[in-house]
Order: C-alpha cells, then structure tokens, then sequence
C-alpha cells in the first residue's frame, strides 16, 4: 500500500516537472517566435518607410505592423544613442522626427536603430504595461494575445514622409516656420534685428528651431482639455514642426508692414499647403520700421462658398480671411492655413498670447454669441476671469478672487466657485507675461468628448475649428 501511494506521488511529481519544462519551453519559443515575428515587422515597416521616401510627393503607402507586449516602442529620431522616455509620448500620441527609424525590446537597453533616406514625422507607438494599457488589457480580458495592432498610412510630402495609423485621436497640426536673417560681411546685420545683438548667425538659426520647438509642446499641452483635473487627457492637438525655412535678406516691408504676400509667395506656400501643411510662424524682429501682422487665416478655395470679403463690393466675396488687418493679395491655396507672427526677443507668455488671439478670433467667427458666454465664465487670453475689466487686462497673477463657473462650465449654469491666480499657478503667482494662465485657459476650452450640453444639443470639439478649419468650417456651429 506505501509503495502504491509512493509510485503515484512520484507519478504525479514526474508529471508536474514534465508539464512545467513542457510550459517553459512553449513560452520561451513563444517568446522567440514573436520576437522573431517583431524584428520582420520592423524591417518591413522600415523598409516601407525608406521606399516611401523615393516616391513622388502625395503618394501613399499602406502597411500592418503588429507589436507585442515587450516592444517597448517604435519611434523616429535624429540621435540614436538618446533613448527617449516614451510612456506619455506614447500616451499622448507625441510626433518625434528624425532620419532613424528606432525600436526597442524592454529585455534590450539599446535600441535598433535604421536609418532612412529623408526625415520622418510619426506618432509614438509601443506596448505600455498591461495596467496602463488600454488595447492590451482589453485582450488580455478577452483572452486574444498580447499584441497590438497598427494599420498605418504612409505619406510622402515635400518634407518628408508623414505617418499615421488609423485610430491616432489627436488632430495632427503641421508647421513651417519662417525667418530672415540680414547678412553683411558673414555675420547678422544686427542694425537691422532690433534688440536681438548676436552677430553669429547659427546661434539665430538654432534659437529659432529650439524655441520653434518649444513652442509646439507648449500649445499641444494647452490642448488637453481639463488636464489640470484629469492628467490622462490627451492633446486634442499635436503640432509639431516639419521644416524651418531661413531666408538671408532684410524682412520684406510693404507699407510699413511686414509683406506677407511676398514671404508667402517666396516659399511656394500653396506647396507647403496642399502637402497638408496648416500653419506657418513667422519670426521677425522688435524693430520700429514696420509692424508685425499677429495672424492671419487664409481661406481656401475648397470652401470658396464660406469666404467673407467682398473688397471691390460688387457682390461677390474675393476671399476668406479672419485677421486683424485686411491683407489684399495674399496667397490663397486649394486648403486654408494660418501665418503667425511671432517676435524673436518675447517671451513664451507673449507668444503663446500672441497665438491665443487668434484662437479668439476663429472662434468668435464661428458662433460669436456662444464663444461670448465661455468668455463670460473663463476670460480671454489678456483678461483672466477673476478680475472685471478693465483691471483684469494683463493681469495674470492677481490674487483677488471671483466666483465663477468656468472649471465646470455649463452654458446659464450656477457661478459656484471661487478661482484667482493660484488656481492656474498654484502656490506661486508668477510674472511669466501669463504664460501658465494661457494654458490653463486653452485647457478650457471644450475639446473631445466635453459631454457640455448646450440647449437641446451638445457642444462640438471646438479645437477642429483650429487644426481642420476647412472640414470644421462646413458647419458653422459650436454646438452639434
């Protein structure tokens, strides 16, 4: 009877050690197998990438990628050997650029890296943890294996090859931005620059693109609605920059304005434009012999039947534009598009206002009346809405307090709470020209999935009117 007991105890321990080698072995050559599968994907992925940018501009490639759960991620970048942080890069769908076509295990602390033959702009894409994850904890729920799937459109343009995948939630903004340098002798003619004094021209160039850069970050985050109650929402926007033109010359003047016809027909912009690209920033100096024009949206000839000036008044509107300053000839492409004036010495907390305003005024022509009651409840880019005017004009960081309904606005609905400068700063109220007032105001702006009821309807993800002006604009409403 012992020996019967002791042969079945061993049998089952003989079966149990079997089974556990047996399991071993399907996972690791499971594991194998998939990161076999990983690596091919990659190289068909990046192979699709480098022949896409031989390909004639507007074409259009179209490929799968599968990616287990331990490919940390896939990405682009100029520096192989910086290996990004990419958990809210991939979260928030953030566009990285380079020539490399990088990725990366999470066993691995180096990635693979190709490189291709022009520069690349492509959302963040990998495999959080399960927990984090919402593509992998749904199949992990559903039994179905832990990888996710990507179906990616692969467009080259005349600055490169753009890349999307299918269910990316953000709007993607791409700019250009624009500078002229004044040369004499090599150096920067700094009689011409204003109070920029810095006669070496790369420092310019590379002040230019790094702040260029700085700002797109800046503007996205203002772009996540509500973020300051909720950190997992998501960039309604991602602008990211795709070139900077750099033109050696004096800045165009024209009647004592800068001559935005001229630097938009200078650089081809209709090329730029109907490569899909939305906005341009125009950097220029603080300079007393011509002014800046903020901004200005230039209708397109797609919606031809939404333009809104009839100069010569013979009952048919010339063109579209919503702009400080009435702007004859400038160029008007299939698409619409935006120039920006930005001046090279200001601050963040300037520009960023300087942006704002025209975020003010495309919103204020869509529905005028409804963007006046948010005004009401949340101020506007130089009032913030703890102050009455007019000693709420530029001043950000007061410490008065106000009842407003602006952090759960609801159109009519109850002033119930009281906010000041410490609701967008924090402890500290800052002197940074509004800069972190400026964004906690975009973030307040209704953006995707508000759930804002507005009469018997709802209000609209009005930051469409921003980064698809054309398709947005089709229906002149805030409220759907």
């Amino acid at each position: 009877m012992v020996e019967n007991t002791f042969f079945i105890v061993g049998g089952i321990m003989i079966g149990v050690l079997v089974f556990t080698l047996a399991y071993k072995f399907f996972i690791i050559t499971s594991h194998t197998s998939l990161k076999t599968l990983s690596i091919n994907e990659f190289g068909n992925f990046y192979s699709s990438i480098d022949l896409a940018c031989s390909q004639e501009k507007k074409s259009l490639i179209k490929t799968d990628v599968s990616v287990p759960q331990f490919v940390r991620a896939i990405y682009v970048s100029n520096d192989t050997k910086v290996i990004p942080k990419v958990t809210e890069n991939i979260k928030n769908g953030k566009i990285g650029s380079g020539n490399y076509v990088c990725m990366q295990f999470k066993t691995e602390q180096q990635p693979r890296c190709q490189k291709v033959k022009c520069n690349v702009f492509m959302p963040f894409i990998g495999s959080l943890e399960t927990w984090n994850d919402l593509k992998l904890l749904v199949n992990k729920i559903l039994g179905k294996p832990m990888i996710k799937e990507y179906s990616f459109n692969i467009s080259k343009k005349n600055y490169g090859v753009d890349i999307t995948y299918d269910d990316y939630q953000s709007f993607k903004l791409p700019v250009v931005s624009i500078v002229y340098i004044p040369i004499s002798n090599g150096k920067i003619d700094i009689t011409k620059t204003g109070d920029w004094n810095n006669e070496n021209i790369n420092d310019l160039e590379k002040y230019i693109f790094e702040y260029s850069q700085n700002l797109t970050e800046i503007l996205t985050q203002g772009t996540r609605y509500k973020w300051y109650a909720n950190s997992e929402s998501i960039p309604n926007i991602n602008f990211y920059l795709v070139k900077t033109k750099v033109v050696y010359e004096e800045v165009p003047v024209k009647e004592g304005f800068v001559n935005l016809e001229k630097i938009l027909n200078d650089i081809d912009v209709c090329n730029f434009v109907d490569n899909g690209v939305k906005e341009f920033w125009l950097w220029v100096y603080n300079e007393n012999s011509y002014n800046p024009i903020e901004f200005s949206t230039v209708m397109g000839y797609k919606i031809k039947d939404k333009w809104n000036l009839d100069i010569d008044s013979d009952g048919e509107k010339d063109y579209g534009l919503i702009s400080k300053k009435i702007i004859s000839n400038i160029p008007v492409c299939r698409n619409s598009y935006s120039i920006h004036s930005f001046i090279i010495t200001k601050n963040k907390g300037i520009l960023v206002g300087n942006y704002t305003h025209s975020i003010e005024a495309i919103l204020n022509y869509v529905d005028e009346d409804i963007w006046n009651e948010f005004n009401s409840s949340c101020g506007t880019t130089d009032c913030p809405p703890n102050l009455d005017w007019p000693g709420c004009l530029y001043n950000w960081n007061s410490e008065i307090s106000k009842n407003t309904n602006c952090i759960n606005w609801i159109s009519g609905g109850n002033f119930n709470q009281q906010i000041n400068c410490h609701t967008w700063y924090g402890n500290s109220c800052k002197d940074d020209d509004g800069l972190e007032y400026k964004v906690w105001w975009m973030q307040n702006i209704p953006g995707r999935n508000n759930g804002i009821k507005f009469g018997e309807g709802k209000l609209k993800n009005w930051w469409a009117f921003i980064a698809d002006f054309d398709n947005a604009i089709n229906e002149k409403e805030l409220v759907e």
